[in-house]
């Protein structure tokens, strides 16, 4: 052995001499190769072989070998082997194949779309998913420059600037549009990977499809801006608008302000069905009237607002009218005719404050609001008043209430006022019920507990009605009332005695004799001394003990009690 013989396998010249070859460099696994090359040699003189051997101290080395036969001097055949060591080059080949796994798994197992390109971004592969994704067979986007195909046009320069960046470097979590073989645009997510294979650069364009991602943001970012309701942009982005505009390159800048009259009543009584579809109206109007530079959108609960970029008084007062004649005009299929109020102010010199001058547009239609409040009210006044004659039991019971409380309020001595007033609570005591399901009131049997639970709350809702309406505000509080019972044990307050006001403890009496000895669809009436009979037993717990009795006297002296 030679000095480079025990350099690479560590073993002494004195250990090598005399013993065999494959027992001090090899294992099992590899012994009988080495006899293979062995019998190779000395059959044809010479062998070349590349294989893993062991070192002195159980190392693996990868070596070029080299067999050689020779005849040594005295006639004896004798063999040379001769060791390369290939160990470095063999992991970096092993390093290289490792490498070329790694980028061909990435390339073609990813479930992201990948095009290999070339420095000067020419497509040399892509994988099935970026065929899917984008249209493209390998074989037709082979050669050609990705940029003209996924990023033409205005595109193309920032594409191209990608580029540049990810030569210099991995780039990743950019977001931007691809376009699709169908000249469809898509949502994607870009990766630049670049990486060297025998000193050629390449690059992996990696694409994720962001579609639905960029859907349901774009979905977020509408609801977060828009009213859920109506569709119109919401207070928070006219807020925002309002900030943006208030420079001098939007003077003058016109504000408009709208307020749909009634809301909250046409809400209780009808339903917010009723009020939603109102709502939705001035919505549709104000799309219709409003110019393409108008801002516009709901500003919150009953009002809306319009923002009029460079546009004068005379302009904004233009809009302003035709959207007040157009709202006030559409009346068609609503159970309240629709009415608005509408203010405007404009901001002309770049001092003053636009919060002041949206103050100023409000004040105006708060202004318009009282002058228009009136008839608003009288026609939402007609209005349940007709919802309730829409109930044909109602007009008999009416009538029978309406003449006993006349009756009573003379034998009671009530003066002209008190008397008109006791009348009108006869005839609107149930206006709650305009807001009670129909299904509910015209059940022909009796209600469970929960339609009974339904039912009650007509005195509050007919309360919130009555008093935001002229004719009724004056009876507001009897209309709540007249459900108390005089033991307390009434609704919806449970006041008692003389804390229920005085003509709903006499109007409770007249209610109740009228239920009795009235027709109902699920029962005979009672007779009327039997009706005064229970009356009488009720006074002092349901009713007012003076006046039930003063109520019988009536009854006694003026009917047939038989």
């Amino acid at each position: 052995v030679n000095p480079a013989f025990t350099e690479l396998f560590g073993y002494k010249r004195e250990e090598s001499i005399g013993q065999l070859l494959e027992d001090l460099i090899a294992d099992s696994r590899n012994k009988e190769e080495i006899r293979e090359n062995v019998r190779k040699v000395n059959e044809k003189g010479y062998v070349e072989h590349e294989a893993w051997r062991r070192t002195r101290d159980g190392r693996e080395i990868y070596l070029a070998l080299r067999g050689v036969s020779v005849d040594w001097k005295d006639g004896t055949k004798v063999l040379y082997a001769i060791y390369r060591d290939m160990t470095k080059q063999q992991e970096t080949f092993r390093n290289l194949e490792r490498e070329k796994i790694y980028w061909e798994n990435l390339f073609f197992r990813n479930l992201l779309a990948i095009a290999l390109v070339d420095v000067d971004d020419r497509v040399i592969q892509v994988n099935s998913r970026f065929e899917e994704l984008f249209g493209y067979r390998n074989d037709e986007i082979a050669g050609r420059n990705i940029d003209d195909l996924l990023a033409p046009g205005k595109a193309k320069q920032d594409a191209e600037e990608i580029s540049r960046k990810v030569h210099h470097g991995t780039v990743s979590g950019l977001e931007r549009k691809r376009r699709r073989k169908d000249g469809t645009w898509i949502d994607v997510e870009i990766m630049g990977l670049p990486f060297k294979v025998e000193e050629q650069f390449l690059v992996y364009a990696m694409y994720q499809d962001i579609s639905e991602r960029k859907e349901a943001e774009r979905k977020i970012l509408y609801l977060g801006l828009r009213d859920s309701l109506t569709g119109l942009y919401n207070q928070a982005y006219l807020e925002r608008e309002l900030d943006r505009l208030d420079r001098s390159d939007f003077l003058p800048l016109g504000i408009i302000m709208l307020d749909v009259d009634n809301l909250k009543l046409i809400n209780d009584a009808f339903g917010h069905l009723e009020g939603n579809r109102q709502l939705k109206r001035v919505a549709g109007l104000l799309r219709e009237s409003c110019r393409e530079t108008d801002i516009y959108g709901r500003w919150g609960g009953d009002e809306f607002l319009v923002i009029m970029p460079n546009s004068t008084p005379s302009c904004v007062m233009v809009v302003r009218d035709r959207l007040r004649r157009a709202l006030r005009k559409d009346t068609d299929g609503f159970v309240v005719p629709l009415s608005v109020s509408a203010g405007m102010a404009v901001k002309e010199d770049v001092r003053q404050s636009l919060v002041d001058i949206r103050k100023k547009a409000e004040e105006e239609m708060y202004r318009d609001k009282l002058l228009s409040r009136t008839a608003g009210g009288e026609v939402l006044f007609k209005a349940i008043a007709r919802r309730l004659e829409e109930d044909p039991g109602r007009k008999p019971h009416i009538t029978r209430v309406l003449e006993l409380a006349e009756r009573f309020a003379f034998r009671l001595g009530l003066d002209q006022r008190e008397t008109k007033r006791l009348e009108l609570l006869a005839r609107y005591h149930d206006i709650g019920n305009v807001a009670v399901p129909r299904e509910v009131l015209k059940k022909p049997g009796p209600i469970d507990e929960a339609e009974w639970r339904i039912v009650r709350r007509h005195a509050e809702l007919g309360y919130q009605i009555a008093r935001n309406l002229a004719p009724l505000a004056d009876i507001a509080d009897e209309i709540l009332h007249h459900h108390e019972r005089y033991d307390g044990k009434g609704y919806p307050v449970g006041l008692s005695s003389e804390d229920i006001p005085f003509l709903s403890r006499a109007y409770s009496i007249i209610d109740a004799f009228d239920a009795m000895t009235g027709y109902r669809v699920f029962r005979e009436p009672v007779k009327l001394k039997e009706a005064l009979k229970e009356l009488e037993f009720q006074a002092g717990s349901q009713f007012d003990p003076s006046l039930t009795a003063s109520f019988s006297e009536m009854i006694s002296f003026s009917e047939d009690l038989s």
